[in-house]
């Protein structure tokens, strides 16, 4: 992975003249028509994006732009309002009457002098891991090797895909159970999903406001730490985090992984090994009593987004919903009250028994389970259901621990396609992990 990201490599092309902010938002737009953009788009906004980018480019013109932000081109996952346009949830359901207002992300990157280039596709409401949805399509990727159409992964599926194309230098998106993490994952690229709380999510549509949090996927790390001043609003200098202590998680680098997926994950730990780092490796309980908490009670994200969707669950509204999507919320719907409270109380505890362990681990894992699955094999609804579990599988526990994770290109499989590792730690240790992953990404560890 390249130490300089798309963003400085941009603005260093606008101060230099080389190319300008206009040229830069002309060339996603076309690029967008020219490639399917109905899969990877719900709207292209190129009304806003030409005005943004003539006020950036007079900007450099005066000597004057407003930082690294300015004029680059960025993507919304279509659960952000942005004045103007209608919030589609990736649904035919939701109301279209435009937004009046942007989000607070939406705002604060704005005035930063980012470039809006349109809003992203998704899993029908974000309640899904795989990123198909057949109102507005679904974005896919080929195998290099086999030519096979694969996922992209979800629900910010969209948003991956954009990046993959080269529209825009990052994408926002949200992150409930896995949704910037898994399709960061499967398209070789990196997201992040920080603590809850880290960005403002005014203005952006809910799935499981326990567990949702804006996100961030990028081409690097250091593309997402610019995001991430910007986000936060803050430039105070934060004190060095203490040096991190790598652990590879042993129960998600079991027999249900790939093998491809588990060797380059412990590839990776043998270069950080190989480099003096501290590693080990650990059988993480907190992790296995998650899982059992699942099996028992059910998740948590099902158990909130049943109540967040209840306005669609109108069987005039139900018949137009996608119907993986519309299974799901209704096994939602019929989860009692007591199993949300004896979830709430568990993570509750699980959380406090993590933040018990000392404040500098890393853990590391594989994103998921497996590569991204081919769009052929997922003709019933058994297998859809059991592709997108498997998604999950590793980042949904994580989640319900509210622990930030930050999901890095690990290699690739015999069919060409990217595999992923991920670096979480406990809830709050945000800066501790952004500089691990940038330690790892400058000694270019990602990868083989």
């Amino acid at each position: 992975m390249p130490e300089v990201g798309r963003i400085e490599a941009l603005a260093q092309r606008f101060r230099s003249g080389e190319s300008g902010p206009e040229q830069s938002a002309d060339d996603c737009l076309i690029r967008a028509d020219q490639t399917s953009a109905r899969a990877v788009f719900t709207q292209l906004t190129p009304a806003l994006a030409h005005r943004q980018a003539g006020e950036s480019a007079w900007r450099f013109a005066q000597g004057r732009p407003l930082g690294l932000l300015d004029g680059i081109p960025v993507t919304w996952k279509d659960l952000f309002a942005m004045a103007g346009t209608p919030t589609t949830c990736g649904s035919l359901v939701t109301d279209p009457a435009p937004a009046l207002e942007n989000a607070a992300c939406v705002a604060r990157l704005h005035a930063a002098g980012a470039v809006s280039i349109g809003k992203t596709n998704l899993s029908e409401f974000a309640f899904s891991g795989l990123g198909m949805n057949p109102h507005f399509g679904t974005p896919v990727q080929r195998a290099p090797r086999t030519g096979a159409r694969h996922l992209v992964g979800g629900s910010s599926s969209g948003a991956a895909a954009a990046m993959r194309l080269g529209i825009g230098c990052v994408a926002l998106g949200t992150d409930t159970s896995g949704s910037i993490r898994v399709p960061a994952a499967y398209s070789g690229l990196v997201g992040f999903r920080p603590s809850t709380g880290r960005y403002p999510d005014a203005g952006v549509a809910r799935l499981a406001p326990s567990l949702d949090t804006v996100g961030i996927i990028a081409a690097t790390v250091a593309d997402v730490l610019c995001v991430d001043t910007v986000l936060r609003n803050s430039t105070a200098t934060a004190p060095p985090p203490a040096p991190p202590m790598f652990v590879l998680v042993d129960n998600f680098c079991d027999d249900q992984v790939q093998p491809e997926v588990r060797q380059n994950c412990l590839r990776l730990l043998d270069k950080l090994s190989n480099a003096g780092l501290p590693c080990a490796r650990q059988h993480v309980d907190i992790l296995d009593a998650v899982v059992r908490a699942f099996e028992r009670h059910g998740t948590l994200v099902a158990a909130e987004a049943g109540h967040e969707l209840a306005r669609y669950t109108a069987p005039e509204l139900l018949a137009r919903i996608d119907p993986f999507v519309r299974r799901r919320l209704a096994a939602a719907r019929a989860m009692p009250a007591h199993q949300l409270v004896a979830l709430l109380q568990l993570r509750k505890n699980l959380m406090q028994s993590l933040a018990r362990q000392p404040a500098n681990l890393v853990y590391v894992f594989p994103t998921t389970p497996t590569s991204a699955p081919a769009l052929s094999a997922l003709r019933t609804a058994v297998q859809i259901a059991t592709a997108n579990s498997a998604a999950l599988r590793h980042t949904m526990p994580a989640s319900f621990l509210d622990m930030p994770g930050m999901t890095l290109p690990s290699g690739i499989d015999d069919a060409g396609l990217p595999t992923s590792v991920m670096l979480s730690s406990q809830r709050g240790s945000d800066e501790m992990l952004l500089s691990a992953a940038r330690q790892l990404e400058a000694m270019n560890f990602s990868g083989p």
